[in-house]
């Protein structure tokens, strides 16, 4: 649903993301609803999708395409239990954060001073990967990202991931069977809207680094 001052229906919409998107029928005045089919074959990555209206071109919006099963954040999840029992406002027991199933795509929003935890259930020796996509997609948030363990204790932190600009990645073994909480907020508690965010939780593989840096188009070459 893409909300403006001038749009009316009938807008034109330039996509780049690979797959079929049309205007819905109905919505309310300056409100324009639209379906996008994203083909099987499309390429993960993130593609802009913009309007032209009576009173031109729209900004450009970022839309990512993943290849994880997608989930919303739900609302209250904005302490971790075992860091704030008994602590005033705190969201509380461990079983108001329902557990995630990975892996994962968590789509939320992290604004100003909110905080948003995760639970999942993990095992001992299991690799996982959570990952923040956000300034990627247009987002104000500067995301920082935090694993810790049922007791507490932090196991792993980052922000600013070399190779993700402002975006950030941690990649930890877990040591022990149990319950798991991922946290993500603004680095300074005090970002801007819109603070929209990715969050990506499994055993995925990535690339952190590619070589050579360039090519010539058309012709064939091995990259490591």
């Amino acid at each position: 649903t893409v909300i403006g001052d001038v749009l009316a229906p009938g807008a034109e919409v330039f996509s780049a993301v690979p797959g079929k998107l049309e205007e819905q029928p109905g919505g309310n005045a300056g409100q324009l609803t639209f379906k996008l089919e994203v083909r099987p074959d499309a390429a993960v990555g993130v593609y802009p999708i913009r309007l032209r209206a009576s009173g031109g071109l729209s900004n450009v919006l970022l839309f990512s395409v993943g290849d994880l099963p997608e989930a919303a954040e739900t609302e209250p999840n904005d302490s971790v239990p075992m860091l704030n029992q008994g602590a005033a406002g705190s969201t509380a027991a461990a079983g108001a954060i329902p557990a995630l199933k990975l892996p994962v795509t968590v789509n939320g929003s992290a604004a100003g001073t909110d905080q948003d935890v995760f639970r999942f259930v993990g095992k001992k020796g299991e690799r996982i990967v959570a990952e923040v996509e956000a300034q990627r997609i247009g987002s104000m948030l500067d995301p920082a990202v935090h694993l810790f363990s049922a007791t507490g204790r932090e196991l792993g932190f980052a922000h600013e991931t070399p190779g993700l600009g402002l975006d950030c990645r941690i990649d930890v073994k877990l040591p022990e069977d149990g319950d798991y909480y991922a946290v993500v907020h603004d680095s300074k508690y005090s970002g801007g809207t819109p603070a929209h965010y990715r969050l990506k939780i499994g055993a995925f593989a990535y690339a952190e680094t590619v070589f050579p840096l360039g090519w010539q188009r058309g012709r064939e070459l091995e990259v490591a």
